[in-house]
């Protein structure tokens, strides 16, 4: 079967059936038109023998609309007669398995489908009233697998609004959709996805991941059978290996590349679907996911400039309702580390605001803290990075002023008290405040082992970088550079030790195979043991780590087009290693 994407150019055109036969490589043609007038409507349809050029099979139905799928199954039966296909039972019952007990059930789907990935309003409020219909719709028919794999997209989307479900409720749903549908492919697509999360999800447990991988990969093999050239299918296959190249014990660039090359083909197959009008609900919201989704790989394999290009293009088309509003906020808040890391911050502060007045327009400033706090944080990180101090410190400290609120305080939970001393004391380290900066890392570093009470490397390598070196060679450098020498120098020992250990990056020879996120960190601890070094008058280790952070910065700027090049020259770190050179 020729897929509809292929066929969609020829809507309402007339058809020369010998240039369709040689673009298409179809022997039958299945064509006619549908009018609707109010509840009745009348579908004329023929079935052509392109080769002989011969009409196989003709009929016209006038009936109204609540038999319409009846006449889907009269249809269904016509072709395969007249191809001379002969069915199975089990394959006979299939075909005539309605996708609905009836049509409002049907149109009723298709609106909580849409309004769940095209939502103006909170989507957890719309969640609630999706529920409850598919709750009615399924006491009606309880065999509906449309009505399981909505109700399990729900979840998805909720993730993808920065809302952690769990996963359970939606992958009891995909069972229960499959056992009624095998072939379905929201369900198909949605229970590789659940495994695909999964691999992030379980962070350090090796084993559990492992079978996430392999039942996520299983899974998309059978479904790459039954839609081959289907957006959905290429996008999904993007995202499995793009979790193989994020994951600790998996990661390869070759993974990297293949998730590349496959969120480019479901782009193209998204973009050829929107030029010619493809009649498909999911279209504007999987060209947005697709987009978002290339830009962060690009990104993270080192093609910064397009990969801020292409995330530029997502914000362009999601906000015109192609994107929920909720997941299109969180998209707003998270894209900030990405400016950052470039020293984009006259954009950051834009999404910035843009995200506080969404936060108030879904009405999110008291029913999700997290989205607020994450927020705040990145506005003044930003403000910081633009030289605005005091608008900096006023967002930390209305967090400070209400830290019961913000940083859940007194819960059982490790919460945002942890990585709000990190981002606190980087925010003082940024302005050359290092006695504030030291205070809050080591504040930092005693709630890590108080919550987590253990050296864990965590999902990726950049991981390990933060929570053992990263802080730690600030530290050293502080210490020793205060001549609180011994310190310093235990400090030092420490990272020596995990860097013989673990494979860190930090001394490796060649920039180009650093993959991008840990080039940043590397960028940083090689300058902070550079200095580390040289107040303890080893210039040979010094000269030796400054190179080294020279040769980082050089390879992240030097991925970057000549705008991205300059601000990220022009950033705090970036100004210390260059001056740290030409005094050499």
């Amino acid at each position: 079967v020729v897929p509809r994407f292929d066929v969609a150019k020829y809507k309402g055109k007339e058809i020369d059936y010998k240039s369709l036969k040689n673009d298409l490589r179809a022997d039958f043609i299945l064509t006619g038109n549908i009018i609707k007038i109010k509840n009745r409507i009348k579908i004329m349809v023929d079935l052509v023998d392109i080769k002989n050029q011969e009409v196989k099979w003709s009929q016209s139905f006038d009936r109204t609309m609540d038999d319409i799928f009846k006449i889907q199954d009269e249809m269904a039966l016509n072709i395969v007669s007249n191809l001379d296909v002969s069915l199975k039972s089990d394959e006979k019952q299939m075909l005539l398995k309605d996708p609905a007990a009836n049509v409002s059930i049907y149109e009723k789907l298709l609106d909580i489908q849409k309004n769940m990935m095209y939502s103006k309003m909170s989507i957890t409020e719309q969640v609630k009233e999706n529920k409850i219909i598919i709750d009615e719709i399924l006491s009606v028919d309880s065999l509906n697998a449309t009505a399981y794999s909505t109700r399990a997209m729900m979840e998805f989307i909720l993730v993808r609004s920065g809302i952690r479900t769990g996963g359970n409720n939606m992958y009891k749903d995909i069972e229960k959709c499959l056992s009624i549908d095998p072939k379905n492919q929201l369900g198909m697509t949605l229970k590789a996805r659940i495994y695909i999360m999964q691999t992030y999800w379980y962070g350090d447990e090796i084993s559990k991941k492992i079978q996430n991988f392999n039942k996520a990969e299983k899974i998309i093999e059978k479904f790459s059978k039954y839609y081959p050239n289907h957006y959905i299918t290429k996008y999904t296959i993007g995202e499995y290996y793009a979790a193989k190249a994020h994951s600790y014990e998996y990661s390869d660039i070759e993974d990297n590349n293949k998730s590349i090359l496959a969120f480019k083909d479901a782009l193209q197959l998204t973009q050829y679907g929107l030029n010619n009008n493809v009649n498909d609900i999911f279209l504007p919201f999987m060209h947005s996911i697709t987009l978002l989704s290339l830009s962060n790989g690009l990104f993270e394999t080192g093609n910064i400039s397009e990969g801020l290009h292409i995330k530029e293009r997502f914000f362009e088309y999601a906000e015109k309702d192609n994107y929920p509003n909720q997941a299109y906020l969180a998209e707003l808040i998270g894209s900030n580390l990405d400016n950052r890391i470039v020293g984009n911050y006259g954009v950051c502060i834009g999404r910035y605001l843009e995200a506080d007045s969404l936060l108030d327009d879904l009405s999110l400033k008291e029913n999700n803290i997290g989205l607020l706090y994450e927020n705040i944080i990145g506005g003044a990180r930003c403000y910081n990075g633009l030289g605005k101090k005091k608008l900096a410190m006023s967002l930390i400290n209305e967090i400070i002023n209400n830290e019961d609120k913000y940083l859940e305080l007194g819960s059982n939970k490790p919460g945002r008290n942890l990585p709000f001393q990190r981002q606190r004391a980087l925010i003082h380290m940024e302005n050359g405040d290092e006695v504030n900066a030291v205070k809050y890392f080591v504040k930092w570093i005693d709630l890590y082992k108080e919550i987590f009470q253990d050296d864990r490397v965590g999902f990726r390598k950049f991981d390990a970088l933060d929570w053992k070196v990263w802080i730690n060679s600030y530290l050293a450098y502080y210490y020793i550079k205060n001549k609180n020498f011994e310190k310093g120098k235990k400090i030092i020992q420490d990272i020596e030790k995990i860097m013989v250990k673990s494979d860190l990056w930090i001394e490796h020879d060649n920039p180009s195979e650093i993959p991008f996120i840990d080039l940043d960190h590397t960028l940083y601890i090689n300058y902070h043991l550079s200095m580390a070094y040289k107040g303890l008058k080893n210039d040979i280790k010094s000269n030796e780590h400054l190179n080294r952070a020279y040769e980082n910065m050089s390879a992240i700027a030097n991925r970057m087009d000549d705008e991205d090049y300059q601000m990220f020259l022009s950033k705090f770190i970036c100004r210390k290693i260059l001056d740290s050179k030409n005094n050499i």
